[in-house]
């Protein structure tokens, strides 16, 4: 009778690491050209055909804008990150990273597991870049 048990308790943490995995590492793929974002483990990313400083004042204008608490903030020529909370003191995370000329990647991740609703707050962040961008 134990070892059923320690069989039924390890196959329910089985299945739930494997849903768990499912969430984190199913691939996404949003919109369509230059509008095109990728959601995939956690984290929602866009490339954009734009110069690095101006994609980097636009992401730190849309948290401010969208009243994130910002816990950190810093970039140089190359890369740019931010540290902030929503005001239920869930983390999100912006990642500004200069590709070129004219080229610069946004990585934007809320939460820690990648759910549905952290996927949405990362759309709305996201799409507040691309509102300060004239997207």
């Amino acid at each position: 009778m134990l070892r059923k048990r320690g069989l039924l308790a390890f196959l329910a943490l089985a299945g739930a690491a494997a849903m768990l995995a499912g969430c984190l590492l199913s691939n996404e793929t949003i919109g369509s050209g230059e509008a095109t974002r990728t959601w995939r483990g956690g984290k929602l990313t866009k490339n954009y055909g734009a110069d690095y400083e101006k994609v980097w004042v636009a992401a730190s204008g849309a948290v401010r804008e969208m009243k994130l608490g910002v816990d950190s903030e810093q970039h140089d020529a190359l890369i740019g990150r931010i540290h902030a909370r929503r005001v239920d003191d869930i983390a999100v995370r912006l990642d500004v990273d200069n590709l070129g000329e004219k080229q610069t990647r946004v990585v934007i991740w809320v939460g820690a597991i990648g759910r549905e609703r952290d996927k949405q707050c990362a759309m709305a962040v996201m799409d507040c870049i691309d509102k300060k961008l004239g997207k």
